[in-house]
């Protein structure tokens, strides 16, 4: 995949794809990088469409801790995840159109 400079953020991008090749994955890096605090971004939120409710908090906390381990690893660093997590804005098929649009603004 040749992105040509990243995913600009204030957008929506969608990721189509066959099972397995890795669009969960991405979407979950997407959403640690953009909240990283060496990210532009950082301070901001992401808001996560899940159709097929496949997003992990564990597999979040997992990859931040693995990217950044000396901000989220340990007991004393426990805010930054809980921060992390609730940054991330998940709606998914059952959620109202109007809920994702007040998100949105």
């Amino acid at each position: 995949m040749y992105l040509r400079g990243g995913i600009p953020s204030g957008s929506v991008t969608e990721l189509v794809g066959s099972n397995g090749v890795g669009k969960t994955q991405m979407c979950h890096m997407l959403c640690v990088h953009a909240l990283l605090p060496s990210s532009p971004s950082y301070g901001g939120s992401v808001l996560y469409l899940d159709t097929d409710s496949v997003f992990s908090a564990p597999r979040i906390m997992e990859i931040a801790k693995n990217i950044e381990p000396e901000y989220y690893e340990g007991e004393e660093n426990n805010e930054h995840v809980v921060e992390l997590i609730r940054n991330i804005f998940i709606f998914d098929k059952f959620a109202g159109s109007q809920d994702l649009l007040h998100k949105m603004e």
